[in-house]
């Protein structure tokens, strides 16, 4: 598996400030998410072994999955932030793999990899069209029956705004800033449950929270969709 680690390009470079911004790192990024012991417990009962972090960052969720005995894989598009979490496993004694890579680009492994694929905070910073790639690649390498659980924001969401940063909106419920940390990149708010169910075809949703503002859904690939 390829790691991009040395090539690094504009939006990873983007990233890797966003995360070490003072106040979001430490706070925003190294909270897991409220809904992981209750993902983990489904999990565990599901016979879930291989599980695929994606858009790991700091690690956050990477260490929890790999100390609660799962075979944990991650990328995410910022070397310093696949740094801390390589440097949080081996503070723990623990072993995921994990690499620098670009999520819109073919995810690096093979069709039907992975029992689940946890995805917090992530996939929707980007516009639309790419948003379905992603979630086309999650499908891909999802098993037969496997799961993805998915939170981020809902159109009540306020975004975190870095010195001299603008945003403006360029289709329906996506904004690219303009200046600061985060400029030239994208974020994606959605605004019903309906929106996000046209995007989840060939998954069945098994729980969908959308209420204030984040939204949390588990589900499950089903059979083969045109």
């Amino acid at each position: 598996m390829k790691d991009e680690s040395k090539r690094p390009g504009v939006k990873n470079k983007v990233f890797d400030r966003a995360y070490f911004i003072s106040g979001y790192y430490s706070d925003t990024l190294n909270r897991p998410s409220r809904k992981y012991a209750k993902t983990v417990d489904f999990f565990r009962k599901h016979n879930v072994i291989k599980v695929l972090d994606l858009g790991c960052g700091v690690g956050r969720h990477t260490v929890l999955l790999a100390r609660d005995g799962f075979e944990v894989y991650g990328f995410d598009y910022s070397p310093s932030a696949v740094k801390e979490t390589k440097k949080l496993l081996r503070n723990s004694s623990l072993d995921a793999k994990i690499l620098v890579y670009n999520m819109d680009k073919r995810f690096p492994y093979k069709d039907s990899f992975f029992d689940a694929v946890f995805a917090s905070r992530t996939i929707y910073q980007t516009k639309i069209d790419r948003i379905k790639k992603r979630l086309s690649e999650v499908r891909r390498v999802l098993k037969d029956g496997g799961y993805l659980y998915w939170e981020g924001p809902t159109y009540k969401a306020t975004y975190y705004s870095a010195k001299g940063e603008k945003r403006i909106e360029i289709e329906p419920g996506t904004t690219l800033s303009i200046g600061g940390v985060f400029a030239d990149t994208y974020y994606h708010r959605f605004r019903s449950k309906e929106e996000l169910r046209t995007l989840l075809t060939g998954f069945k949703i098994l729980r969908f929270d959308f209420r204030g503002r984040t939204y949390k859904l588990l589900c499950q690939k089903t059979a083969e969709v045109e």
